[in-house]
């Protein structure tokens, strides 16, 4: 979890997590954001965006919606896109190019 921290703290623009436990990894992650202090939002096209914190959610389910509104994001959010790499594979320039 601290290299989690590490990386959160020094600016990342991404980090790819793979797991098979998703609630597990999802809760690790909050831990993580809650002790540095940053918002936790989640992502799936099934439920659209979530902020995990106060449990508001949002209407971006569509893969290019939600990479709109990260630039609508309070500071200091970790945003989980959950099996957006899905996405990303499809040869969508559009999508990709936006991602990027």
């Amino acid at each position: 979890m601290q290299a989690i921290r590490d990386k959160i703290r020094a600016g990342y623009p991404g980090i790819y997590l793979v797991s098979h436990e998703e609630p597990r990894a999802e809760a690790m992650l909050l831990r993580a954001t809650q002790e540095i202090s940053y918002h936790l939002h989640a992502w799936s096209i099934t439920q659209g965006r979530l902020d995990v914190g106060s449990g508001a959610t949002f209407d971006d389910a569509d893969p290019l919606a939600v990479l709109d509104s990260i630039g609508s994001l309070p500071e200091s959010t970790v945003l989980v896109l959950r099996d957006y790499h899905l996405f990303l594979a499809d040869p969508n320039p559009l999508l990709y190019r936006k991602f990027k």
